[in-house]
């Protein structure tokens, strides 16, 4: 059977990890661990409390207040730090130890010592998110993404891979002397499809493989287009001789090497 290639758009389905690394560190950073904090009140009320989000916390704070007719009179929060429950808990505990029980919920303190309670704060424990520790999170979170997108690609050719053998076992069904080329024509085309919309087992390792065996032959680059369109007839043609993909690029080339690229074009 002669390739005859045609011009088509490769789309595999590869791991598409475009996310924005300062982006994602300051996600990262900003969900990491949180903030204590002491707010006093014009009433005389001490609150305590914990936060992922300092800023929204303080306004939300400040909005309830003054349905009340109070105001924020000063506000201490910490730096942000991974221990903030269990210093949120401290907190508590202390200002029960010295101002008595809540006057309201189990937060606010109704004639608590703001110095005290801040100074206080100031002295727990707080391990700070450091640039090493993000750099830890931030390599974790990507690894699984990556995790997640491969076992998406795997369900996706799984997927496909049955629908396109039941639709190759449909058309052999359907052959016979006098349709045979038009058969193989047929079969071959629904093994190109299979390669078009799936990458190639080197695609991740070695992006470039196929560009660079073909700038070797050729003695300069190719288009992109016409590497990915020798890349899927070349892989599908290996299918259908050994009913199964390339394990590596090295088999690959050693099939590559049996053929030319005259009928690609540039």
């Amino acid at each position: 059977m002669m390739l005859q290639p045609k011009i088509a758009t490769f789309e595999g389905i590869s791991v598409t990890f475009k996310r924005n690394l300062g982006h994602l560190r300051q996600r990262l950073a900003r969900q990491t661990g949180g903030y204590i904090y002491v707010i006093e009140f014009t009433g005389g009320t001490v609150k305590v409390g914990r936060t992922k989000d300092a800023a929204q916390r303080l306004a939300q704070h400040a909005r309830a207040a003054d349905v009340h007719g109070a105001a924020v009179a000063r506000h201490w929060f910490s730096e942000r730090h991974m221990e903030f429950a269990a210093n949120e808990k401290r907190l508590i505990s202390f200002c029960m130890k010295h101002f008595g029980e809540p006057a309201t919920g189990a937060e606010s303190f109704s004639g608590a010592d703001y110095a005290a309670t801040v100074a206080y704060g100031e002295t727990l424990p707080m391990e700070f998110i450091t640039d090493s520790m993000l750099d830890r999170l931030v390599a974790g979170q990507i690894d699984t993404d990556l995790q997640h997108d491969e076992d998406f690609r795997r369900r996706r050719e799984s997927a496909l891979i049955a629908e396109l053998t039941t639709e190759v076992n449909l058309i052999k069904s359907l052959a016979n002397d006098a349709n045979s080329e038009a058969t193989s024509e047929a079969i071959y085309n629904v093994v190109r499809r299979l390669m078009t919309e799936t990458p190639a087992p080197w695609r991740f390792e070695d992006p470039t493989a196929t560009a660079d065996f073909l700038e070797l032959r050729a003695g300069g680059p190719r288009p992109d287009s016409v590497v990915r369109e020798f890349e899927v007839n070349m892989r599908a043609l290996f299918a259908l001789t050994y009913q199964r993909e390339a394990a590596d690029f090295a088999e690959f080339a050693a099939f590559l090497n049996r053929y030319d690229d005259s009928g690609v074009t540039a």
